[in-house]
C-alpha cells in the first residue's frame, strides 16, 4: 500500500489507495477467519477464539462493502477511474506468498541450500490467486458498475481476476 501511495502526488489518490486497501482487507480477513473458525483440526479453544473474531469481522465486512458503495457514488469520473484501477491491486497484494520475506528468514537462520531453494521457485509463483477467494471483490466491482466499463474490466483482467 505504501509503495502504491508513493507513486501518486495527489492527496486524494493517496487517500483512495488507503480506502481501497482497507475495503479489500476487511473483505479478505473475514473470509480467511471463516476458514479457520470451522477448521476442526485446530485446538478447540483456538477455534472458538477465531470464531469470535470472525463474527466481529463479519460485521465489518458488511460495513466496508456498504462504505465502498457510498464513497464510490460521490466520486468524480476521474476518481472513479482511479478507484477502478486500484480495486484489484490489493487482491494481488494479499495473494502474495511473500517469498522475499521467507528468503530473508531462511538466510538469517543459515538454512542449508536456501538460495537454491528460492531460485527453484518461479518469480510468478510469488502471487498465487488460487489460494484466496476474491469473488466478493469481483462482485463488489460488478455492483459498482466497474466491470461494465472497458477500463474496469481491463484492470481486473490484466491482474488475472477475471476468467
Amino acid at each position: 500500500m505504501e509503495s502504491e501511495k508513493a507513486l501518486h502526488a495527489e492527496k486524494w489518490k493517496k487517500i483512495l489507495v488507503q480506502v481501497v486497501t482497507a475495503i479489500v482487507s476487511e473483505v479478505f480477513v473475514s473470509d480467511y477467519l471463516a476458514l479457520l473458525a470451522h477448521d476442526t483440526t485446530i485446538q478447540p479453544l483456538n477455534r472458538l477464539t477465531v470464531y469470535t473474531h470472525f463474527r466481529d469481522e463479519k460485521a465489518h465486512h458488511t460495513i466496508f462493502i456498504n462504505l465502498a458503495k457510498c464513497i464510490y457514488a460521490y466520486l468524480t469520473p476521474e476518481q472513479k477511474s482511479f478507484f477502478a484501477e486500484l480495486l484489484p491491486k490489493p487482491v494481488r497484494w494479499f495473494a502474495s506468498m511473500e517469498l522475499g520475506v521467507w528468503e530473508s528468514m531462511l538466510q538469517q537462520i543459515n538454512y542449508p541450500n536456501a538460495e537454491h531453494m528460492m531460485k527453484d521457485l518461479l518469480p510468478s509463483a510469488d502471487v498465487n490467486l488460487l489460494r484466496i477467494d476474491y469473488s466478493k471483490i469481483v462482485l463488489l466491482a460488478e455492483e459498482l458498475g466497474i466491470l461494465d466499463s472497458e477500463q474496469g474490466a481491463e484492470c481486473f483482467g490484466r491482474l488475472g481476476l477475471l476468467n
